[in-house]
């Protein structure tokens, strides 16, 4: 092999393994204890699933607790019940003295995205644990990272006025064309219209947003994310705000940002 041909193919290796290393982002390596995260199980169209919840060792007990969905990222999928807790655990175990609130993760398989069933399945898990633990219903919340954070979005249209919090983490808000088909009704005539962040803002309403995204994340890029805060503000949503952090990558940033918990937590909503 020529000295030409073997740069040529050395760049090819090296553009590779950067490519993934960004793709991936950096994990939070904290040590997962999974006894700290039981395991429940719910059926949808008939169909069972698996999932995980986390319940605080501290709440307020003079109120309903708060009752927060997690949709994990890409990297994370699965069918063990558990891989999506990878870096998940590590994120909630350094802030378990702020993380006064009940999650609830599931997990999606291999090659899905958050379509209109696994979103389904996971409010399904959501309004079991709700029923379970007494959950507050006023103040349901929402956090998603990348495609989770997509998830997010999606959740917010389908089930318009429910949710008093949405955190969606370096994602993009539309789904592509290839998505389209699987995606509920409600997300498909929202994403096809010719204002489709003013759909989106229509139905998000007056619920409270805190969206996060990085300004060095080279996987996702950040247009949805003004989009859709510019046609939030403008229909009128006082409570929606978005944080650029800066030099941050593909990342689930609002782990790293100590006041989201307690803005979590305030969150409640308007009837």
């Amino acid at each position: 092999m020529d000295s030409k041909c073997f740069r040529r193919l050395f760049l090819i290796f090296f553009t590779s393994i950067a490519g993934l290393m960004l793709g991936c982002g950096s994990q939070n390596e904290t040590p997962v204890v999974l006894d700290n995260y039981p395991v429940k199980s719910g059926v949808v169209n008939g169909k069972e699933f698996s999932y995980r919840i986390y319940v605080p060792g501290s709440t307020d007990n003079s109120e309903k607790p708060q009752v927060v969905l997690y949709l994990h990222g890409a990297g994370n999928r699965g069918s063990d019940n558990s891989s999506h807790l990878n870096g998940l655990g590590g994120y909630i175990q350094q802030n378990k003295d702020l993380i006064k609130f009940i999650m609830v993760m599931p997990q999606l398989p291999e090659g899905r995205f958050w379509d209109a069933e696994a979103l389904e399945m996971a409010n399904a898990a959501l309004d079991a644990t709700v029923k379970e633990y007494n959950g507050d219903t006023e103040r349901l919340g929402v956090m998603g990272f990348s495609m989770g954070g997509n998830g997010v979005w999606s959740m917010a249209v389908m089930y318009p006025g429910k949710f008093a919090a949405l955190v969606p983490m370096a994602a993009r808000v539309l789904p592509t064309e290839e998505e389209i088909p699987k995606v509920a009704k409600e997300v498909a005539d929202a994403a096809n219209d010719p204002n489709n962040f003013k759909a989106y803002a229509e139905k998000i309403g007056q619920t409270a947003v805190w969206i996060f995204h990085g300004s060095d994340d080279e996987v996702v890029s950040d247009g949805d994310a003004h989009a859709i805060q510019d046609a939030m503000r403008t229909g009128g949503n006082k409570k929606a705000k978005m944080t650029t952090v800066v030099r941050g990558g593909h990342v689930p940033l609002a782990f790293e940002n100590k006041e989201v918990f307690q803005w979590i937590l305030e969150q409640k909503k308007e009837n």
